[in-house]
């Protein structure tokens, strides 16, 4: 039956696709880019509202963001059923390449709205770069996204209405889920491993929220709906590759991997240029399982952390090695070296990130 419904709506998405002109193979459909580069992403959506119009350009990037969704939701399904679960699900390539945060869903009978937010505000972040405010939320490859995912995750039809957007002056990018199951004699419900689905513990003040969204799915969403981040929370997001050199961030938190020294002082000199560099609060330098040059190693870990002192974030190391920690303590550095844990690291940073946000 998953395998059924799966083809139908990967079968109904590449339909789409090719009504609007745009080939299953396309660039804008292999290629992450659109949920990793604020400035490519920019321009896309630039462009697609002067060459399409408003309402093609919605629909247009409503179904390439579900097409992404659609094919990492699967890709996240395939290698927890091998039981790779060292590995799923991470930011790439395992698991959702757009931020998803949820308030804890619940065990239902039925339909039920799940609430969530974009912690990133990726594509809003864009949408203002280069075609200013819009006067109603339009982060429409971030709908079609969460559609495709949650759709996959529950197997279930779903329907995502942004109803708060930091493009049309919100403070937060936020969403409802209505999820409704495919098989009318049974309930939707996501796999065993349920963070899947629940990136954010849910809290009661969470709770309230939900239950009142069904009789008002749009009214009293406040700001502290979404839980704090805590340990447990920040598991979905621990499993990363440490043989993998991309970046990961969601929200204030960013994972800096440091296998390639060079690479990883190339890649922070170019997010220095990148204005969500603003939002970040905690930078983790990711050592696991890398022994640091002494000379070419140090010399990159110093590059570094002066360009991210600018930012005016924390620097975290994590996988920190006996053999690390002589040459990271000639940093003097104040931050914590000791981690052997990302999933430590990374929680530490929400929780330093959250301090500072209470502290303004």
């Amino acid at each position: 039956m998953q395998h059924d419904e799966t083809s139908n709506r990967r079968h109904e998405n590449l339909a789409n696709l090719e009504d609007l002109g745009f080939g299953s193979e396309s660039l804008l459909m292999t290629d992450p880019k659109l949920f990793m580069d604020s400035a490519f992403l920019a321009i896309v959506t630039a462009e697609f509202a002067q060459e399409l119009g408003e309402d093609c350009s919605r629909l247009a990037l409503i179904e390439i963001g579900r097409h992404h969704g659609l094919s990492d939701a699967r890709r996240t399904l395939t290698a927890q059923s091998m039981g790779d679960s060292d590995r799923i699900p991470s930011l790439a390539p395992g698991g959702p390449s757009l931020a998803m945060q949820f308030a804890q869903p619940p065990r239902p009978s039925g339909d039920f709205i799940l609430r969530g937010a974009w912690p990133e505000c990726h594509e809003a972040g864009a949408r203002l770069s280069r075609q200013g405010t819009s006067v109603a939320p339009s982060c429409h490859l971030s709908v079609g996204y969460t559609e495709g995912w949650l759709a996959e995750i529950y197997n279930a039809e779903v329907q995502v209405v942004e109803i708060a957007c930091r493009a049309s002056n919100s403070d937060q990018c936020q969403f409802e889920a209505r999820i409704r199951s495919s098989d009318r004699d049974q309930a939707p419900s996501p796999p065993e491993n349920s963070d899947l689905t629940s990136p954010l513990n849910g809290s009661p003040s969470a709770s309230r929220e939900h239950e009142q969204a069904h009789a008002h799915p749009v009214a009293g969403l406040a700001e502290s709906f979404l839980p704090e981040a805590t340990d447990s929370a920040t598991a979905l997001f621990s499993h990363i590759d440490p043989e993998n050199n991309s970046v990961h961030a969601w929200g204030p938190v960013m994972v800096l991997p440091f296998g390639d020294p060079q690479l990883a002082e190339s890649t922070v000199r170019a997010l220095e240029q990148d204005v969500f560099t603003e939002e970040i609060r905690a930078v983790i330098i990711d050592l696991r399982g890398r022994p640091v040059d002494p000379n070419a190693g140090f010399v990159s870990i110093e590059r570094i952390l002066k360009i991210i002192d600018r930012w005016q974030a924390q620097v975290i190391f994590a996988g920190v090695s006996d053999a690390n920690r002589s040459v990271l303590k000639a940093f003097d550095l104040a931050c914590p070296l000791g981690h052997e844990k990302l999933s430590e690291a990374i929680a530490l940073g929400f929780r330093i990130a959250e301090a500072q946000r209470r502290a303004v």
